[in-house]
């Protein structure tokens, strides 16, 4: 936080003259504060909105809709085999409607569509109800937003095979099996 601070210091010494770089700066503090979950993100926010009031195409660009902050993208999740409800090349996927309240939280989370196992869709929910947004700002206030859409998409496959400690046994194990392989040549021949 004190590196925040800081980093707030050396925008308005650095920005004293561009006011709309000014509030750049004080969103992307906000948006730390928001991911370290401190209360501080939304005085930098108000700040910004304040300092923008000359700019409202920038006020609405950068405060008038909701923005995930974190995690930064959406990974696929993996399943270990596909729903036998499914067709072979129907992508595997789960669809939320949810609400982004106030506090860049995520809430009234409603499942729109679901081809994958139910534990899949608890586990998904629970990832969305984990992010964090920076909230949808009106007359400097944070405003809850409904409407707002999530897709988890999935694939079938190991995800073990390609985490390091995994690796390091899977690449063994070939390792092992090119060498019984080797010698059985060599008694052959």
């Amino acid at each position: 936080r004190k590196a925040i601070r800081a980093y707030i210091a050396s925008a308005r010494e650095i920005h004293s003259t561009n006011e709309s770089a000014l509030a750049r700066a004080l969103v992307h503090a906000g948006d730390i504060h928001m991911i370290l979950g401190d209360q501080q993100a939304f005085s930098a926010y108000r700040e910004a909105w304040q300092l923008l009031e000359q700019d409202p195409d920038l006020q609405r660009s950068l405060l008038g809709t909701p923005v995930r902050l974190k995690p930064a993208s959406v990974e696929t999740a993996f399943l270990a085999r596909k729903p036998e409800s499914t067709n072979h090349n129907d992508p595997l996927y789960v669809h939320f409607g949810f609400t982004v309240r106030e506090n860049g939280r995520p809430a009234k989370v409603q499942t729109l569509y679901s081809n994958v196992f139910a534990e899949q869709r608890r586990v998904s929910r629970s990832r969305l109800m984990r992010m964090i947004f920076r909230p949808r700002f009106k007359a400097g206030v944070a405003v809850p937003t409904a409407g707002f859409e999530h897709v988890q998409p999935f694939r079938v496959g190991a995800p073990d095979a390609l985490l390091p400690w995994n690796q390091k046994k899977l690449e063994a194990k070939r390792a092992a099996e090119k060498a019984a392989d080797a010698s059985r040549s060599e008694e052959a021949g």
